[in-house]
């Protein structure tokens, strides 16, 4: 990641936007403070994120975020769970970039019917979140962690999308 905005309040995205904020958070308020505070954020719209993420890839960069995409109420029933050309595309731009990362959201659509899963209660993702090389974030309950550091368990909120994992 690295830093500077696009102009203008229609250039971005503002979840993506605070999501990515909330990531590189410098800790100005010590309860504030990202996950890479030392990071350097460029945010972008995502009309061209393809190409401006293999452009940016090129000049370093290790990790996008991508928390937006197609609602599963908004796409067609095929879409839902599909492996798209957009998926592809990413899966490309990772086979080229080995030190690349995609983060995305899963989405929030996880109480909306899927009319023709391949396995019931999943295939929610749609678009570039079916990639096969990314990293797929839900949306869930704060984690459960011990005084050591150590991750207890954690809850997945029943408004997130889910996917069906395959290997």
């Amino acid at each position: 990641m690295s830093s500077t905005m696009s102009p203008g309040p229609t250039d971005n995205n503002f979840h993506s936007t605070h999501v990515t904020g909330t990531v590189v958070a410098g800790g100005a308020d010590p309860e504030a403070k990202g996950m890479a505070p030392m990071a350097t954020a460029r945010t972008f719209n995502w009309t061209n994120d393809t190409s401006e993420a293999l452009s940016e890839v090129q000049g370093g960069m290790l990790l996008s975020n991508h928390s937006y995409g197609v609602p599963s109420t908004s796409a067609p029933d095929w879409y839902m769970g599909a492996y798209t050309d957009e998926a592809r595309d990413w899966d490309e731009i990772a086979y080229a970039s080995p030190y690349y990362l995609m983060v995305a959201s899963a989405g929030n659509n996880g109480q909306d019917a899927n009319p023709s899963p391949t396995t019931q209660g999943y295939d929610k993702l749609t678009g570039n979140k079916v990639s096969k090389n990314n990293l797929v974030v839900a949306n869930a309950q704060d984690a459960n962690i011990d005084a050591s550091g150590n991750l207890i368990s954690v809850a997945i909120n029943t408004t997130s999308s889910q996917g069906l994992l395959t290997i």
